[in-house]
């Protein structure tokens, strides 16, 4: 039976969520950068995550999830958003009115080989992996705030208008995107205004470092963005693992693609 949500959800599947499910958000739109459909990457470990799991996946190919016990939510616009994983997560905690964690849909079978992140839990501060890692001379290192490092050029508007903005630059960390743990009870709309806000800043930015991917997607570095829009509103955060390099870190198995 498919049941029906809003902003085009739907059930796929056999088999009830049980409510006290902890819910994982998902996106699985278009391809990487080596032309491999993001569906086809995923779609083995999220049928394991089901067992576990209420998968909530938004999606430009809702058919290919016809048999896994997930529900889908179409996305029908033509270019790719970082920002959609924040937007995406914020209206599920709405319609579900609970917590909820956001997975990169590449890095699905890291959270599932590391037990300890599947019992996150927060009240009132948004969880995160740790800061970027950056790679200088052939060696990977913490990148904590927008400013430590000056080498890349598309950095520059978004320090540009923190400054506008009377906020000092040096007080914005950095956050690492690929895991995002949302608690129910915060003010969304308020994050959310203030994302919508900077995010022109960040299309800029993917129009600027047009050749930082081989495909055109707009909004990469949204974790500065987020970082951006807790401070203004007072929202706390905090990492789950300590500031590591990037070879140490254990979560991150993927292509490095940074």
């Amino acid at each position: 039976m498919v049941r029906s949500r809003p902003f085009h959800g739907r059930s796929t599947g056999s088999n009830p969520v049980p409510s006290t499910m902890k819910t994982v958000a998902l996106i699985s739109v278009g391809s990487d950068d080596s032309g491999v459909p993001y569906y086809a990457q995923c779609i083995d470990n999220i049928k394991l995550l089901s067992n576990n799991f209420d998968i909530r996946i938004l999606t430009d190919t809702p058919e290919k999830f016809k048999e896994i016990n997930c529900t889908v939510y179409e996305y029908d616009k033509k270019i790719f958003n970082y920002f959609e994983k924040f937007f995406f997560s914020f209206r599920l905690i709405k319609e579900l009115n609970k917590d909820v964690l956001y997975i990169d849909c590449d890095s699905i079978s890291n959270f599932i080989d590391n037990e300890k992140y599947h019992n996150i839990n927060s009240v009132d501060e948004v969880l995160y992996l740790t800061c970027w890692p950056v790679k200088i001379n052939d060696n990977w290192k913490p990148w904590k705030y927008i400013t430590d490092l000056r080498i890349e050029k598309w950095t520059n508007p978004i320090i540009e208008f923190l400054e506008l903005e009377k906020i000092n630059p040096s007080e914005i960390e950095t956050m690492f995107e690929q895991m995002f743990y949302f608690p129910i009870g915060l003010d969304y709309d308020k994050i959310q205004y203030e994302l919508e806000k900077i995010k022109p800043v960040f299309d800029y930015c993917s129009l600027y470092d047009k050749n930082l991917y081989n495909r055109i997607i707009y909004g990469h570095g949204e974790g500065v963005a987020l970082s951006y829009a807790l401070y203004i509103t007072n929202t706390k955060k905090k990492t789950i693992d300590k500031p590591l390099f990037y070879d140490e870190y254990n979560f991150i198995k993927r292509k490095e693609l940074l």
